[in-house]
């Protein structure tokens, strides 16, 4: 992240991409991302213009909207929904010419999206919970997505340290017994209940569904409470 002074903040650290302790795995977690990721095309130059546009514009443009409500992510959600547009239509002219692997890069794009809007940012909780269960570690520990929490698995225990950028500073920690994490600024513990709307109940739709739900026109979103979410 471009705005931590991570030499300053941890002079004695050493950098590395995984760590395993015990059967824990303690990594970035971008490698869950099926978009945001090294081996993407294009992926070094997203990331340089999402980082300058915050830069030039003083915001962190992520999701959901329900936690970083501005104009400049009102705006980026409403060019969203133009360009989801522009890919389903563009995915039914690929179905209609018999081009179905590019339909369906199409929709799977559209996906990725739904389930940043709801509230799983890069799409990245199911993977990962995957991964939980097909390999020999009890406990993934990530960051990535800027979303904190704990999640208890059948299969053994999803971690996300959350984030240190814009004012953030949430850290996952390991006191020999259990995984805790914590907002040191909020002075808060948290536990899943972002996480939650992902374990129970039905699918709740594409991003046309949300866009259906919350937009009132003129950059003006409906506001509320989602899951006992913080309202827009």
């Amino acid at each position: 992240d471009w705005n931590v002074p991570y030499d300053r903040l941890f002079r004695r650290a050493h950098v590395c991409e995984e760590l395993i302790v015990g059967d824990a795995l303690v990594l970035h977690g971008h490698r869950f991302d099926r978009y945001c990721h090294p081996n993407n095309r294009f992926h070094r130059y997203k990331i340089a213009v999402h980082h300058l546009a915050e830069r030039v514009f003083h915001f962190e443009f992520r999701v959901p909207l329900s936690d970083h409500d501005c104009w400049q992510n009102r705006v980026g959600h409403w060019l969203g929904h133009k360009y989801a547009l522009y890919l389903r239509r563009k995915a039914d002219r690929q179905r209609s010419r018999g081009a179905w692997s590019n339909a369906a890069a199409c929709e799977d794009f559209i996906n990725y999206w739904s389930r940043a809007v709801w509230g799983d940012p890069h799409a990245l909780f199911v993977p990962a919970a995957e991964f939980i269960g097909r390999e020999p570690y009890r406990a993934l520990v990530c960051g990535h997505t800027h979303l904190p929490g704990i999640v208890e698995l059948e299969a053994g225990r999803y971690v996300n340290a959350g984030s240190w950028t814009f004012g953030a500073a949430q850290t996952a920690t390991w006191d020999g017994k259990r995984f805790s994490v914590w907002d040191h600024v909020q002075k808060v513990e948290i536990r899943d209940e972002h996480y939650r709307w992902m374990l129970n109940g039905p699918d709740r739709g594409d991003f046309f569904v949300w866009w259906k739900q919350h937009y009132r026109g003129f950059l003006r979103f409906r506001d509320p409470a989602i899951d006992g979410r913080r309202s827009l």
